[in-house]
C-alpha cells in the first residue's frame, strides 16, 4: 500500500505541475503524454506512462498485486484515432514480462458517446511467448456513464476475464467519475458476480 501511495502521490504532483505549465501557454497547446494509474483493493493495481513521439506514443507500465506477489513489467506503443467527436479508438501493442512468462499484448480502448451517455472500455489480449504462459482475454474495465454535470458522471462498471483452462470471471457495480483539468478521477465498486472477488477501485488519468 505504501508503494502505491507514493506512486499515486508522485503522479498527482506531476499532474498539478503540468496544469500550471499548461495554464501559462496558449490555447493551441496540445497534450504530448499521459499518466494512467489505478489502485485495486483485491486485484492488480497498475500505472501506465506514455510520451508522444511523432505519430505514436511509447509507453511503459507496471502491474502489481502485493497480495499475491504478481508483477508485470511492459513496454509498448499507443495510437489514438478520433473518427468523430462521439467515436474514437485507442489501441496499443506491448511486450510484457510477468512472473510466469513473457507475453505479447494487444489493447483496444473504444469510446462511444450518445449525448450525455458515454461508454468506454479497455479490452486486453495476452498471448504467451513461452510454454508455461496462458492465453488471457478480458474487458478490464468497461464503464457506461451518464453526465449529471459537465464535471460529474455516474453509471456502472463491468469487468470480465477469461484464460486458458479456467472458468470466466465477471464483476460489476456502481461507478462515479469526477472530471478535473486535463483528466479524471474514477471510483468503481466491483461486486463479484461469477467468481470475481468484490473490490473497490480508484483510478486517476491525466494528459500533459
Amino acid at each position: 500500500m505504501g508503494r502505491w501511495s507514493l506512486v499515486i502521490g508522485l503522479a498527482i504532483v506531476g499532474f498539478t505541475t503540468g496544469v500550471r505549465a499548461v495554464a501559462a501557454q496558449s490555447a493551441e497547446y496540445q497534450p504530448h503524454g499521459f499518466i494512467s494509474t489505478r489502485y485495486d483493493t483485491h486485484t492488480s493495481s497498475n500505472i501506465y506512462i506514455g510520451y508522444q513521439l511523432g505519430p505514436v506514443t511509447p509507453m511503459v507500465a507496471l502491474v502489481s498485486n502485493p497480495r499475491t506477489t504478481y508483477r508485470e513489467h511492459l513496454v509498448g506503443v499507443v495510437r489514438s484515432e478520433t473518427f468523430t467527436p462521439d467515436l474514437g479508438l485507442t489501441w496499443a501493442v506491448a511486450g510484457a514480462k510477468a512472473i510466469d512468462s513473457w507475453y505479447g499484448q494487444l489493447y483496444a480502448l473504444p469510446y462511444v458517446a450518445f449525448g450525455k451517455l458515454k461508454y468506454d472500455a479497455t479490452f486486453e489480449l495476452y498471448v504467451p511467448l513461452e510454454s508455461q504462459g496462458v492465453h488471457q482475454f478480458g474487458m478490464n474495465p468497461g464503464n457506461l456513464m451518464y453526465d449529471v454535470t459537465p464535471k460529474l458522471a455516474v453509471g456502472a462498471v463491468g469487468v470480465w476475464a477469461e484464460q486458458s483452462n479456467a472458468p470466466h470471471n465477471f464483476g460489476g457495480g456502481p461507478s462515479l467519475k469526477l472530471r478535473i483539468p486535463k483528466g479524471s478521477i474514477t471510483l468503481d465498486g466491483v461486486l463479484g458476480v461469477t467468481r470475481w472477488e468484490s473490490e473497490w477501485r480508484i483510478s486517476f488519468f491525466t494528459s500533459y
